[in-house]
Formats: C-alpha cells, sequence, structure tokens
C-alpha cells in the first residue's frame, strides 16, 4: 500500500460524504473505485486496500487537489480536466468558514473598502435627489433648532403647544397648515373657523394634549407621545369623551396618536397613528414664506428635525455625518408626492 494522501481540508474532516448503501448503476470496477475514494475521504485507509496501484495514485491525487491550490504531478492531462471539472463542482457544497472567519474576511479587512463605497453610494443619491426634496433640506442646514438653547428639546408640553399655535396661524400660512394636517389624517374638512385648544381638561384625571373642533362638522383629540408611553386606557379615555362629544353635536371625530415612530396605541378602540416625521414632511415646505410665522415655524420643525428624526440641522449639508445623511435619505423616501 503507497504512503497515505495528504489530508483534504479541515471541512472533508468535519463532514464526510455519506456512502449510499446501493448506488445506481455501479457495479464492479466501478463500485469498488468509489467505495475506496469515499472510505479515503473518510480517512479510513484499510477500507480502500482493493484499490489497485493506478487507481490508488489517481485518487491520492485527486485528493491533493481537493486540499490544495496546486494540481499535483502525476495526473495526465485528462486526469486533470476530471479533476478540476470535480472540484469545480464540489467546493461551493463544501461547507463555509466559520462566523468569526467570515466576518474577519469579509468585513474586518476590507473595512475601509467598504466605508469607502458606502460614502460614495449616498453621496451618489443625494445627486439623484429632485429639487424639491434638496430644497427641504437646505431649509434645515440654514436653520437652528429652536428648542436646544431652551433644554426642551423633547418636552411635550412644549410641543403640544406649537402644535397648536400652528393650526392657528391666520392667513394664507394657516390654511396651508390645516390643509397639510388634514392631508397627514385623510380628512378632509372646511380650513376656516378652527378652535384649537391645547392641555385640555377632559375630566377627572383625562387632560388631552391638543382639542380641535371645526364647528358643526369635526372633532380631533391628540395624544402626543415623546419619550412616554400611555397609562392603561388613556386613549379608551379619549375616545369615550370624543364619541359622546360627537354625539351631542353631531360631528365626526378623529382621535390621533401621535410619536416619534407612528406606532399603534395600546387600545383597540379606533385611532389614527401619526409621526412627528410625516408632520415635518408635510410642514416643512411651506416655511419658505417670508414671514416671521414661518420662520419660528421652521425653527421649531429644525428641533423635530434634528431630536426626533436625527438629521444634522443647523450646518452645511456637507458636514452632516454620515448616519445624519443616511437618515435623511430615509426621511425623504419614506415621504409621499404629496408632501413636496
Amino acid at each position: 500500500m503507497t504512503p497515505d494522501p495528504v489530508a483534504p481540508s479541515e471541512h472533508l474532516h468535519q463532514h464526510p460524504p455519506p456512502v449510499s448503501a446501493d448506488p445506481v448503476g455501479l457495479t464492479g470496477l466501478r463500485r469498488r473505485f468509489v467505495d475506496g475514494l469515499l472510505a479515503l475521504l473518510q480517512q479510513d485507509t484499510s477500507s480502500a486496500r482493493e484499490l489497485s496501484a493506478a487507481e490508488r495514485g489517481f485518487v491520492d491525487g485527486f485528493l491533493r487537489r481537493l486540499a490544495e491550490h496546486e494540481a499535483p504531478s502525476g495526473l495526465s492531462d485528462a486526469q486533470r480536466r476530471f479533476v478540476d471539472g470535480f472540484v469545480a463542482r464540489a467546493r461551493p457544497s463544501q461547507p463555509a468558514e466559520t462566523p468569526a472567519e467570515e466576518f474577519r474576511r469579509v468585513v474586518m479587512e476590507r473595512w475601509e473598502l467598504i466605508t469607502w463605497r458606502a460614502h460614495g453610494a449616498v453621496a451618489i443619491e443625494f445627486t439623484r435627489l429632485e429639487p424639491e426634496r434638496l430644497r427641504m433640506l437646505t431649509l434645515l442646514e440654514q436653520t437652528p433648532p429652536l428648542l436646544a438653547p431652551l433644554n426642551r428639546s423633547r418636552d411635550e408640553v412644549t410641543h403640544s403647544a406649537l402644535l397648536g399655535w400652528a393650526l392657528r396661524r391666520p392667513g394664507a400660512l394657516g390654511t396651508q397648515l390645516r390643509s397639510a394636517f388634514l392631508r397627514c389624517l385623510d380628512q378632509r374638512y372646511s380650513l376656516d373657523g378652527w378652535l384649537v385648544e391645547t392641555e385640555r381638561t377632559l375630566g377627572k384625571g383625562c387632560r388631552v394634549d391638543v382639542d380641535i373642533t371645526v364647528p358643526g362638522a369635526w372633532r380631533c383629540m391628540i395624544e402626543m407621545k415623546v419619550d412616554a408611553q400611555e397609562r392603561d386606557r388613556q386613549l379608551d379615555d379619549y375616545r369615550e369623551h370624543l364619541d359622546q362629544a360627537c354625539d351631542d353635536l353631531s360631528l365626526d371625530g378623529t382621535l390621533v396618536f401621535l410619536t416619534l415612530d407612528g406606532r399603534k396605541g395600546k387600545t383597540r378602540v379606533d385611532h389614527t397613528r401619526l409621526s412627528f416625521k410625516r408632520i415635518l414632511g408635510a410642514w416643512l415646505p411651506l416655511t419658505v414664506r417670508h414671514e416671521p410665522d414661518a420662520l419660528y415655524l421652521r425653527l421649531w420643525l429644525a428641533s423635530v428635525a434634528r431630536d426626533f428624526c436625527g438629521l444634522g440641522v443647523g450646518q452645511p449639508l456637507s458636514r452632516w455625518s454620515f448616519s445624519q445623511r443616511i437618515a435623511a435619505l430615509d426621511f425623504l423616501n419614506e415621504l409621499g408626492e404629496r408632501d413636496v
């Protein structure tokens, strides 16, 4: 018996190929050859004794080819073509490297290339933005956040007051803001005569953040959450008060749950989900007007953009961090065409 072949790769050690009990069409010499080949793949030299010297030499070369990059000497051209074809088909089915090894090879060793390609892809996406969408980001890079110096960036009462203030604006700006707000809710009502109250007490221990009435038509209650969760049955209580008020005056009623991510409230009662990102997208384009209220609104929306949406507000777009630029693309991609 010739010396044992060069050991195949570790993957072949750990995952020896299964031997069929009765392979179809293999008889005589073919069956003996395949059995010997599989035995050697499993490091069982005793089971390969029936191979002739020529067959064993071929198998030894075959196994070396599986384990090494260079072809072993002693293979004829025809044998080499056969082995190369076999190896090309067999290697993709071999077990992959460990997750740690793959991570090191694919990610760690190529980290600089990956980050450069990612930055390049983001830069290309910005060059493809429509002018209207790029203008929204331009507004934010020129506007400092209103609430940051006051340390009120995540205060719900402050944001409720500003939301109510915006919905009460007179003139053309107010009309546009109310129209865009209704589109966010998929509602259609008159844009005039709105009565908007904030922090309105509905009953003992029950106070809603924003309460809107369109006389003779519609009542809307908005519960806002920035960091807090709603208390037990909070939305249920608002829905009960809203339904009672609407029944008394024959009004339509909408309960809105306004959050950072537009999540569903912990209730089964009917309510409309709304996110600050949606309001930002609907209202920011309206702040290009040259009037004090539009500027003040844009300052507030800049706080929303920075603190709730992760955008790089108040500095040139070229200086936004990679994560801020990614957040900007996500923000723009989520907007509907009607918001620009």
